[in-house]
């Protein structure tokens, strides 16, 4: 997978690089996030003297507080705009992957055999070339980063934690084989239950391209059968105009009379191919004068 993916990242190295070390700056500001609260707690509330060879008395507490609010502040700050900072890097680089990655689709898709795409769905490739190539992105950005993101954290917090109380760092990280063992045990589930996910959204996208293209097509359908009954019908009231304006015709017909309407309607529903062309009542007359 990696040798895949690589060849994707390449071009962008130097945004990676720069994407990986706001990550660095950005666990470094996580961790520094609990020494205000602990100046305050061991040197304002507690009166503790300060550490670093601070004369005492030089700094009142007041003025320990205020600063370490500032500090804490400061941090907040920093590390909400490297977070910021990050998130457009890392999802830049992550949408000019994918598009890479959806040229590449589309070209192959394009030398692909006209039995391939006669065996596949039309929807089924849309999905494959608009969402499956996030895959790419989900990867490299939304993987990669969180698990370095977490793996220096958990480092720096041990390194900090075992200095202090390494009894406490070991009743803390006790429970990181449940989680390993949970997340192996869930992973399996949860990736078959993504698989199906992907395949309904598939189906999805197959349904909606036949229904949105047939409709056109469904369309003519019924204005031609429209157009067909109409031209049936103006025949049918012809022979009947036709054979009431006859003299000596009052209204009542005789058997054989009957017989000569029935045949002169079949005779002009016969044409009615020729109708269905020429459905505007002008040439409609003209077309059976001739007849």
């Amino acid at each position: 997978m990696i040798r895949r993916v690589f060849p994707y990242l390449r071009p962008y190295k130097w945004p990676f690089i720069i994407a990986l070390t706001q990550v660095f700056l950005i666990s470094a500001l996580e961790l520094l996030k609990p020494w205000p609260l602990k100046l305050i707690i061991d040197h304002v509330l507690s009166n503790k003297p300060l550490p670093w060879g601070v004369v005492e008395g030089t700094i009142d507490p007041p003025t320990i507080l205020v600063l370490t609010c500032l500090a804490l502040v400061l941090i907040y700050l920093f590390l909400g705009g490297l977070t910021l900072l990050n998130n457009f890097t890392t999802i830049k680089i992550g949408q000019k992957m994918v598009n890479d990655l959806r040229r590449d689709v589309y070209s192959h898709l394009q030398r692909l055999s006209l039995a391939f795409h006669n065996r596949r769905q039309v929807g089924d490739l849309l999905y494959r070339v608009t969402a499956d190539t996030y895959s790419i992105q989900s990867i490299t950005m939304n993987g990669l980063f969180p698990i370095v993101t977490a793996l220096l954290l958990l480092t720096g917090m041990f390194l900090i934690m075992i200095r202090i109380d390494w009894v406490l760092t070991l009743l803390a990280l006790a429970v990181c084989p449940a989680l390993f063992l949970s997340i192996s045990l869930l992973s399996g589930k949860i990736s078959k239950a993504a698989m199906d996910a992907r395949q309904q959204e598939s189906e999805v996208y197959s349904v909606v391209q036949r229904a949105m293209s047939d409709p056109r097509a469904a369309a003519q359908f019924v204005v031609s059968r429209f157009k067909s009954d109409a031209c049936v019908m103006g025949g049918v009231a012809m022979v009947m105009h036709d054979i009431l304006s006859r003299p000596g015709l009052d209204g009542a017909q005789s058997p054989r009379q009957s017989g000569v309407f029935a045949s002169q309607v079949s005779k002009r529903n016969d044409h009615s191919p020729q109708l269905l062309i020429n459905h505007d009542g002008s040439s409609l007359i003209s077309q059976s004068s001739r007849n």
